[in-house]
């Protein structure tokens, strides 16, 4: 399989699909504010709702953790609002297609502006859900941030988006085809959630894992795709900078990652309209 043949194939509708932003931009913003249109506060009812839930996740697992309540807020905040966003992205990425099926089928645009405005939705409700965090930081100032570190904020951001958006391109086209397929996808990501160190700290497992001897287990933690997602957004949200085995880790993952996806993704893309 040669890039000439990808160019020609899955890379030219996503390149098209690119510059219709004018349809996804619009069309994202739309759609989020359809979603809310009898609501008082909108999308803020998310906010509200992911604000009570980190409060109580915070205040119970800092009890049974031992740990500083009003470090672990922040911590368990980040996590909680980073992991919705990465979840959104296999959860919710099912309906990137299907939910666009009339204009699909009756407008002429690259498939690939349909998940293009289902990527902008994410990134806009995902703006909605980081108040809480912002308000929490500048109440509690309990982390010294640098100007390296704020600046690590935009490609921390964009890395995860790039890896997240070669995850959902693939769910969403299998998606098309096997209907079935969200129950599955549901359940791994339940799981997903309580292997990934959202609630917990990587350093208070692995320190409780190799007095137990199971220093093996460190090697799943660290292997972990999630983690490492979670940790290149959240490190630098609480002040610090992510590892370098991190940033190796998702590049390395980006770059096959995407590779995979267009090559399943050119062969799918021209049928995906008649399974819609």
């Amino acid at each position: 399989m040669s890039f000439d043949s990808l160019r020609d194939g899955g890379m030219r509708d996503l390149a098209a699909g690119v510059k219709h932003v004018e349809y996804w931009a619009h069309y994202a913003w739309h759609e989020v504010k359809q979603r809310y249109k009898r609501s008082v506060l909108g999308p803020f009812w998310i906010t509200i709702s992911m604000s009570i839930t980190i409060v109580g996740q915070a205040f119970l697992f800092a009890v049974l953790f031992g740990q500083d309540l009003r470090d672990y807020l922040p911590y368990i905040a980040a996590g909680q609002i980073i992991w919705t966003l990465m979840s959104s992205f296999i959860t919710d990425s099912q309906m990137a297609f299907v939910g666009s099926t009339g204009v699909a089928r009756n407008v002429r645009l690259p498939l690939s502006a349909h998940y293009f405005k289902f990527v902008l939705q994410q990134i806009i409700l995902f703006g909605h859900n980081v108040v809480p965090l912002i308000i929490l930081q500048l109440a509690l100032n309990r982390h010294n941030y640098t100007w390296l570190s704020l600046l690590c904020l935009v490609p921390s951001f964009i890395l995860l988006i790039v890896n997240g958006m070669w995850m959902g391109l693939a769910i969403a086209s299998v998606s098309s085809r096997f209907r079935d397929l969200g129950t599955v996808i549901s359940s791994v990501v339940q799981l997903a959630y309580f292997a990934t160190p959202i609630i917990w700290k990587v350093e208070l497992i692995e320190s409780k894992l190799a007095d137990r001897g199971l220093s093996w287990m460190i090697l799943l933690v660290q292997a972990n795709p999630f983690y490492r997602m979670m940790d290149v957004l959240r490190s630098p949200c609480l002040g610090t900078l992510p590892t370098t085995a991190t940033w190796i880790y998702l590049i390395v993952m980006a770059v096959i990652g995407w590779t995979i996806t267009l090559l399943g993704y050119r062969k799918t893309y021209r049928r995906i309209v008649y399974w819609l």
